[in-house]
């Protein structure tokens, strides 16, 4: 995402690790991941590089994302640069990055 102060944040691109990925790195992952469209119409450029811990609990799993930085991204504001933060949704909990 991209902080606009006066309008609605722009979108930059997102990346989606679905459970089936996740599982597939039962210990975590790190690694740069490449940024992908959620409007065919706006132009997508850039990767974020991301670290996934997880810990195996008495209950459930446990999830931790760390966005550790981005490169590359597309410019979204008048003066060719961006205002970039991340916005984790999983299990339907949001948070952002500053």
């Amino acid at each position: 995402m991209d902080e606009d102060a006066l309008s609605r944040d722009d979108v930059i691109g997102k990346v989606c690790l679905t459970r089936d990925t996740i599982a597939s790195h039962p210990k975590g992952f790190s690694g740069w991941a490449h940024l992908t469209e959620v409007d065919p119409d706006e132009e997508v450029q850039g990767e974020i590089h991301l670290r996934l811990e997880v810990w195996p609990g008495a209950r459930a799993c446990r999830l931790r994302c760390s966005v550790l930085e981005a490169r590359d991204l597309a410019p979204k504001d008048r003066n060719g640069t961006s205002d970039p933060f991340v916005r984790v949704r999983y299990k339907g909990r949001t948070r952002e990055t500053s």
